[in-house]
C-alpha cells in the first residue's frame, strides 16, 4: 500500500494506491518530481481522498508548446513582398500578382 499526499494552491487530498496499480506507480512516484494521477474519487465522513489506478511523471516538455519563430507567408503575402532583381529593388502592385 501506498499513501501520498497530492497538494495544489488551495488544498491537499490524500492519495492510496493498492492492488495492481501499486506495481506500476511506485516506481513513479519513486522517480518523478511531479506526477499526474488518475483515480476514484472517496467521499468518507469529512475526508476526501483519491485511490490512485493510473499515474505517470510529469515532464517540463509536457507543458512546452514550441512555437515556430514566425509563421510561414501565405502565398499571396509572399507575392506581394518586394523582389530582388539584380541587386535592385522591385516594386510589385496587386495587378502584377493578380489580386
Amino acid at each position: 500500500m501506498l499513501f501520498t499526499t497530492i497538494e495544489d494552491e488551495t488544498d491537499t487530498l490524500q492519495a492510496v494506491c493498492v492492488g495492481d496499480a501499486l506495481q506500476t506507480c511506485t516506481p513513479v512516484f519513486l522517480i518523478a518530481p511531479a506526477v499526474l494521477v488518475q483515480g476514484v474519487i472517496d467521499h468518507r465522513g469529512k475526508g476526501t481522498s483519491i485511490r490512485i489506478e493510473k499515474a505517470r511523471p510529469v515532464r517540463f516538455h509536457d507543458f512546452l508548446e514550441v512555437a515556430p519563430i514566425a509563421p510561414p507567408p501565405s502565398e499571396v503575402t509572399q507575392a506581394l513582398l518586394p523582389l530582388l532583381a539584380d541587386g535592385h529593388l522591385v516594386q510589385t502592385t496587386p495587378e502584377m500578382v493578380g489580386v
